[in-house]
């Protein structure tokens, strides 16, 4: 179980350095598979969670202002990866729901984060 969690760790780490990614000071320090990347607009995050095989997304425009997600699908994690590497240069906090739309077709069980719980994400084309 531990082999395949440092698989899956390394997995992570590796597909994102390799589109630029770098470790977050938080994730240094607590040796965890934590990853940002800014692309002028936004900062992109990517995490691990307590649940074995669920990440987490988090976007953010300023240190106050962002939505964090969780994505169980972890047999999906490298076209998870793949999905986000592809929109990574071009999302902003305008229009980061279209791109959300994008990795919920790739993983139906994305869910917003609300700090309290987790509420599944939809694919829709509504602005509700």
């Amino acid at each position: 179980m531990a082999e395949n969690a440092n698989t899956f760790d390394d997995l992570l780490v590796k597909t994102l350095s390799d589109a630029g990614w770098k470790k977050t000071h938080r994730g240094e320090k607590l040796g965890k598979p934590e990853m940002e990347f800014n692309n002028g607009e936004v900062t992109l995050q990517i995490g691990t969670r307590p649940e074995p095989g669920w990440i987490t997304f988090a976007i953010f425009d300023s240190p106050e202002e962002g939505s964090d997600f969780a994505i169980d699908c972890p047999d999906k994690l490298a076209s998870v990866l793949k999905t986000v590497i592809s929109f990574q240069n071009k999302i902003s906090f305008d229009d980061y729901k279209q791109y959300l739309s994008e990795l919920v077709q790739v993983c139906p069980k994305t869910y917003v984060d609300t700090g309290d719980d987790l509420v599944p994400l939809v694919d829709s084309d509504d602005d509700a």
